[in-house]
């Protein structure tokens, strides 16, 4: 409990665990502005590492949904103590842990923080294990539901030669994957060998950079060996002769989908629209948990579900929702422009978390949510020009499965450089590491840039989208060859 100076309160208590977790002191009344400090030990040997995790205890469906009110204003002075470990040689060790009342407190209040123990590992593994059961669920339910194609069936072999088969097996798979192994582990040895003579000590070196120099590397091989004719022609004919086999026709799919005009500067919008999210979402996770000492916002699990998959999905769905109105009533290009903004501004948010590290749950909630809102809005507009690549040609569904594999391309291959760039800024600003935080976001919204360049080069019909008022359908040539 906590209350304004010289006001008594009853004091904040500490609910142990079935008995087998000890505090001490008993809590005295605790002021505003005041601290006070409590031991924490175990009340027997533990036969392994427990986990013992201090949460304060709202009551009330309401509360645990929405956790806000009075009962915020008394907190742990650092978040890494809402988890302690003890072990057969600290069970019975005091861990200090700190609490502090606001200093803005106006009246008295009673503030219950629970300890229990458990075994966390085992607690995430039962949660993916259930996700996995339910995904396998649904999986054979679909088997059964889901309607089958015609030509859903035995085929006939496609009468490729062995020795083709077997040639392009080895030029296009093998030996680019054989290269890629050896460039990998052969460069990394080599740099590591080389800072040994010349420090006398190895230096860490980045997985992400290698994978992608290594990645280049082996499609530069890749190309060599296409243009040789043999391998060419044999990759061909085993493209052909698969498609014949299957009866679907990949391979009129794959040519008629980059045949289409202004293919180039379709794939560039997939894979740049969305640069500075692609290294935003892949870092927003770590930075909301990780403590404010270490640059992040200190949320705990429960508050970072909160904020993130439960603000923010809303937010996301609302911002979806009157994206698709905005396109239906005027079109998307009149919307491309202020969609474009809405996916991207929003990143400054961001910037403002990293920077002020602001201690208020509302505060970092209307942060994630306000750039959720802005990202539904905005990707509204991706997934509309993914449906005018696609079209209404003959292949259509096919087309747009190629535009959501750009889609995903567009966010793997930043996402792979975004954690060894937080890293290195967090560890270059190690006496500030917010700061370090603070330029990875204004990074990412530099990264938008290339998005707002791509808008006024890209095909788009200006009526595609907008509903039309007589017959209730998109007015739109949607074959993606108008500019």
């Amino acid at each position: 409990a906590a209350a304004p100076a010289g006001v008594v309160a009853s004091a904040p208590s500490v609910q142990p665990d079935e008995g087998f977790v000890r505090f001490e002191p008993p809590i005295a009344a605790l002021e505003a502005g005041k601290t006070t400090t409590v031991s924490i030990t175990l009340a027997k040997q533990p036969d392994t590492t427990r986990t013992v995790t201090l949460k304060r205890q709202e009551g009330g469906f309401f509360k645990e949904l929405f956790p806000f009110g009075d009962e915020r204003q008394v907190d742990l002075t650092d978040k890494k103590n809402e988890v302690l470990k003890f072990n057969a040689a600290n069970w019975n060790t005091p861990q200090e842990v700190v609490f502090k009342a606001d200093a803005n407190m106006k009246k008295p209040i009673n503030v219950t923080f629970k300890a229990t123990s458990g075994n966390i590992p085992l607690t995430w593994a039962l949660c993916f294990g259930g996700i996995g059961l339910l995904m396998l669920g649904f999986g054979i339910y679909h088997m059964f539901v889901l309607p089958r194609p015609v030509h859903d069936g035995a085929t006939e072999p496609s009468g490729t030669p062995f020795g083709e088969a077997l040639l392009v097996m080895a030029a296009l798979v093998i030996v680019p994957v054989a290269v890629y192994v050896g460039l990998y582990y052969g460069i990394n040895w080599s740099l590591k060998s080389l800072a040994r003579m010349q420090w006398g000590e190895s230096v860490p070196v980045s997985n992400t950079v290698f994978t992608f120099i290594t990645i280049a590397v082996v499609l530069f091989i890749f190309w060599i060996l296409w243009l040789i004719a043999p391998i060419r022609h044999a990759a061909k004919n085993a493209f052909s002769g698969a498609a014949r086999t299957s009866g679907v026709p990949f391979d009129d799919i794959f040519a008629s989908f980059f045949s289409k005009p202004g293919i180039g500067r379709m794939i560039a919008f997939l894979l740049l629209y969305r640069l500075g999210e692609a290294l935003l979402v892949k870092m927003s996770g770590p930075f909301l948990v990780k403590p404010l000492a270490e640059g992040g916002m200190g949320l705990s699990t429960g508050e970072y579900g909160l904020a993130y998959g439960t603000f923010g999905i809303l937010a996301l769905t609302l911002g979806g929702i009157l994206g698709g109105l905005v396109a239906s009533r005027w079109g998307l290009k009149r919307w491309l422009l202020p969609m474009c903004l809405a996916i991207n501004v929003p990143d400054l948010f961001y910037v403002y978390l990293a920077y002020y590290q602001p201690t208020s749950f509302t505060t970092v909630v209307a942060c994630v949510a306000g750039e959720s809102f802005g990202y539904g809005f905005g990707f509204t507009a991706y997934m509309l020009y993914m449906l005018y690549i696609a079209g209404s040609g003959e292949h259509k569904t096919s087309h747009f499965a190629l535009c959501t594999g750009f889609m995903a391309l567009g966010m793997m291959l930043p996402g792979m450089l975004s954690g060894d760039i937080a890293e290195s800024l967090t560890k270059s600003f190690a006496d500030a590491p917010n700061i370090g935080w603070t330029w990875f976001f204004v990074i990412v919204c530099i990264a938008t840039i290339p998005g707002f360049l791509m808008l006024p080069i890209i095909p788009l019909d200006k009526e595609f989208g907008r509903r039309s008022t007589e017959t209730g359908v998109a007015e739109a040539d949607v074959s993606g060859e108008k500019a």
